[in-house]
């Protein structure tokens, strides 16, 4: 797995990263693919490939591979009607991991 086709240069000493992203699960599944695109109709069907959502150990071991450290990892949860995300301690669909470069 790779973060992205064209990864953004790495941060300095003591910067960060913050990725947001889908983590691979049948829940994240039913809700972003079935749900969104194909019940809801909220983002065209196409939009996601869950064999690309990364679980938040496959991201972590990437981060720490590029020698960054995971400083915070938090849900996130979107609801349609009011049309807004919120934290939550669920990792199981949507996450952000937070990484620092250690200060050298």
């Amino acid at each position: 797995a790779r973060l992205s086709a064209a990864p953004p240069p790495p941060p300095r000493p003591g910067g960060g990263v913050l990725v947001t992203t889908l983590n691979r699960t049948h829940i994240s599944y039913a809700l972003s693919i079935v749900a969104a695109e194909r019940v809801l109709g909220l983002v065209p069907n196409g939009t996601h490939d869950w064999h690309k959502y990364i679980t938040p150990e496959e991201l972590s071991d990437l981060m720490g591979g590029s020698g960054l450290r995971v400083a915070r990892q938090i849900g996130a949860a979107y609801n349609g009607i009011s049309d807004e995300w919120y934290v939550v301690p669920d990792t199981s669909v949507n996450y952000l991991m937070f990484a620092t470069k250690p200060s050298e």
